[in-house]
């Protein structure tokens, strides 16, 4: 029996600009600040290939990715929407809908991380990329993990199930 494939989508590079108000010598006099940025690297796109809907086993993909900030605190917040109806992490296939997870995790090689809900930002992460494309050394250094639930895969009938993760990182 042939089951649901799906994939992730790479997320797009994302600027932050931020305004400084500066009093002195009681004039109010406005600076912009240094923009920070912010960029998710070497994402990839997750395929599942064909799911055998035994009913007992989750499937899970991870994507190994770097993520950075030029916040002086190295800190970012990262926000997931699904292609769903309402940003849901779903699949599609025609009228039928494959509900996912999504979990993140500020370490690279992770098989678990903080689940994620859509729209809702996660809590602060920090990085370690020392550059915007995780050169130097530092590779990637966060995971996205995506699971089909095995009671998900067997409640939709097989066939090819597609849709698009989007990931948002912002300065922290």
């Amino acid at each position: 029996m042939q089951a649901p494939t799906g994939a992730c989508r790479r997320a797009p590079i994302f600027q932050a600009t931020a305004m400084l108000i500066v009093p002195a010598l009681m004039l109010a006099l406005s600076a912009p600040a240094t923009a920070q940025q912010v960029r998710i690297n070497q994402l990839t796109d997750l395929a599942f290939g064909t799911l055998a809907a035994n009913g007992t086993t989750n499937v899970s993909r991870t994507d190994n990715l770097c993520a950075y900030t030029s916040a002086t605190t190295l800190g970012y917040r990262v926000t997931a929407k699904g292609s769903g109806s309402s940003g849901a992490f779903t699949l599609a296939n025609g009228g039928n809908a494959l509900a996912y997870t999504v979990q993140w995790s500020g370490t690279s090689g992770a098989t678990s991380g903080v689940q994620l809900t859509s729209g809702t930002a996660l809590a602060a992460t920090t990085t370690s990329a020392a550059n915007s494309a995780c050169l130097l050394g530092t590779g990637t250094n966060a995971t996205v993990i995506v699971t089909l639930p095995a009671a998900n895969v067997t409640a939709v009938p097989a066939g090819a199930y597609s849709g698009t993760l989007t990931l948002t990182i912002v300065p922290n």
